[in-house]
């Protein structure tokens, strides 16, 4: 595969990515990592010729890495307030008295 078809490879992935991001699945999102990881590796073994030929191309990646960074940063923060909320939400007690 050459620089483009890597880069077009990657892209395809990073909106698959923002895909399971959106809908929250985690499982979904590690395994994409993974593989994300590969193709970026696989894409450094290109020669620098021909990843300037592409440059463009990467800048394009570039921003749809930030967007997916972005997504997962607020999703964090959901997270983490539904958590906090969850924390200072106090459960109603209920007494049983036996003797009337």
């Amino acid at each position: 595969m050459n620089a483009k078809e890597q880069l077009e490879a990657i892209e395809a992935l990073l909106i698959e990515e923002r895909l399971a991001i959106r809908s929250m699945s985690s499982a979904k999102v590690l395994a994409l990592a993974e593989r994300k990881e590969q193709m970026f590796n696989d894409f450094l073994q290109v020669s620098p010729e021909e990843r300037k030929a592409v440059q463009k191309d990467f800048e394009r990646i570039v921003a749809s890495l930030q967007r997916n960074c972005i997504l997962v940063a607020h999703a964090r923060d959901c997270v983490r307030d539904a958590v906090e909320i969850l924390q200072n939400t106090r459960m109603p007690t209920s007494r049983l008295s036996v003797t009337g």
